[in-house]
């Protein structure tokens, strides 16, 4: 026998949709019938990628107890330590010395004193130094950190847009760090960067740290030596 005919009644079959990756383009509202008619439209626009990487350190959080602020000590003239998570010292000063800077200025050492009590009174309301340091030592020692973390992170920032967008100074200015609590500053700081004289100034330093028969500078995070050597120890 012959295979039996198929009945004319089918099953409707569902639409298929594809799986295709959903677009990132802004959306447009429209105010009347098309864009022609009308002038006015409302951009939405999409979302930023979400960016790599270990991200911004995290600043220790305000601790009104003194009793909770975690007890700090000296460890050399550029270093602190503590108890537990001593890398966020250098952080949380770093962080309070690129949030009070009072002009386009490329050196911590070119605050006045009453910015830098400033940050030191911020500091201290996360940290307390141990009883039997002195403290203007630890003055000392804060400041020295500042000032080498905010040329650091100036640094940073600059040798990131020379790679990425080599030296188009509207693209630097557009693209302002996350640091950066005053835009202005940051648009001053390429100004800066972007004259004769510092750039001649720059050469001459890529120069004479090159000069010295190959040497190769060597860097190991953001741990010092000291911490290093608290975790072979114990």
């Amino acid at each position: 026998m012959g295979r039996p005919k198929k009945s004319q009644l089918t099953r409707a079959k569902a639409t298929k949709y594809g799986k295709g990756k959903r677009s990132t383009a802004p959306t447009h509202s429209v105010r009347g019938g098309s864009l022609n008619d009308s002038p006015e439209v409302e951009i939405t626009p999409s979302q930023p990628p979400k960016k790599k990487g270990r991200g911004a350190g995290e600043i220790r959080l305000v601790k009104e107890d003194i009793a909770d602020r975690p007890v700090i000590w000296r460890v050399g003239p550029h270093e602190f330590s503590c108890a537990k998570s001593a890398n966020k010292i250098t952080t949380t000063i770093t962080r309070l010395a690129l949030k009070y800077m009072p002009a386009p200025f490329r050196s911590f050492h070119s605050f006045d004193k009453t910015i830098k009590d400033k940050v030191e009174r911020d500091f201290l309301e996360r940290y307390t130094y141990h009883e039997d340091e002195d403290v203007d030592c630890c003055r000392a020692v804060l400041d020295a950190i500042a000032a080498k973390r905010y040329c650091e992170e100036l640094g940073t920032a600059r040798r990131n847009r020379i790679k990425k967008y080599r030296w188009d100074i509207v693209s630097w200015k557009t693209d302002v760090p996350h640091w950066s609590i005053v835009p202005k500053f940051w648009r001053g700081l390429c100004d800066i960067w972007f004259t004769e004289e510092w750039q001649m100034v720059s050469k001459r330093n890529q120069l004479n740290r090159t000069s010295s028969g190959g040497t190769i500078s060597h860097y190991a995070g953001s741990a010092s030596a000291y911490q290093y050597f608290e975790k072979l120890v114990f």
